[in-house]
């Protein structure tokens, strides 16, 4: 190990004038090989640096660079997490949205995270939280059965149920598949209730809400969080009527959450380049 850190939960705290200001501008002040234990809360987590972006989290988290793809998950937690909270999170990936929803006030998260590896990753996370993570190695969908799961060898977040994903983002995929099994929200959520929904699932999301409906009529969730690409929008609001839509985005000049009624396109200059986030609210 590099060495374990640990940051406060302060959120957009700024870097000096003489140090880069953003994560991409600091690629070379961490090796690209190795690993490195961080701590978000009182949760330690292993971040790979080979990938990109796992660097990008620990160049956040130790040297206070702005990193807007994990920090507007931060802030949406910061503003929509209630103490007590429980936390459904799909597409979990290594667990750094679970450790920071945790570390907000949530009382528990449930993990769904489809692809063997991160899952595997996943779970050492669980074990070190037994009583406060729950963790699920499928896939979510809008019925129980198996699915392909395409898979990324380049960006451990790129793995897709959705050929339209893959048609989006061609260079991350070469042909790799996994079988996953395919859950219901219904089905994981029979006995239990989720406050909030935290939906990243990279094109599936609609199916993700149709496998969701009886929830959603008997115990629906207060807010429901999601990445969205243009394609997607359309066809996941109308699955949701009862709720309020609003994008989420980070502001360039002073790094607030702001909430705005732009559905789909690319934000003005005016706020941070992140993936497309929504919040869903009743």
């Amino acid at each position: 190990m590099i060495g374990r850190l640990r940051r406060a939960l302060s959120f957009g705290r700024n870097p000096s004038a003489a140090a880069p200001q953003y994560v991409w501008d600091g690629d070379n002040l961490l090796p690209s090989a190795g690993e490195l234990d961080i701590a978000i809360g009182d949760l330690s987590l292993t971040l790979d640096l080979r990938f990109p972006h796992e660097r990008r989290y620990a160049l956040g988290l130790l040297h206070g660079l702005r990193n807007p793809q994990a920090d507007i998950d931060r802030a949406l937690f910061q503003n929509y997490v209630r103490p007590g909270d429980v936390i459904l999170d799909a597409g979990a990936n290594i667990g750094v949205a679970a450790a920071e929803a945790l570390a907000c006030g949530a009382s528990q998260v449930i993990c769904i995270e489809p692809e063997k590896s991160v899952a595997t990753r996943l779970s050492i996370l669980k074990s070190r939280k037994p009583d406060r993570i729950t963790m699920l190695n499928c896939a979510l969908g809008a019925q129980v059965g198996q699915a392909e799961l395409s898979v990324s060898q380049t960006h451990n977040q790129g793995h897709t149920l959705s050929p339209k994903m893959m048609s989006l983002f061609p260079s991350l995929f070469d042909g790799t598949l996994q079988t996953v099994e395919v859950k219901t929200i219904d089905g994981i959520l029979v006995s239990r209730r989720a406050d909030i929904w935290k939906i990243d699932v990279e094109g599936a999301e609609a199916d993700v809400i149709r496998g969701g409906r009886q929830t959603l009529e008997l115990s629906p969730p207060r807010t429901i969080l999601v990445e969205l690409y243009d394609p997607f929008v359309e066809e996941f609001a109308a699955l949701l009527p009862q709720f309020q839509i609003k994008r989420a985005a980070l502001t360039v000049a002073d790094y607030t959450l702001q909430l705005i009624d732009q559905m789909g396109g690319v934000l003005t200059d005016e706020f941070c380049s992140t993936s497309p986030m929504y919040v869903f609210t009743r």
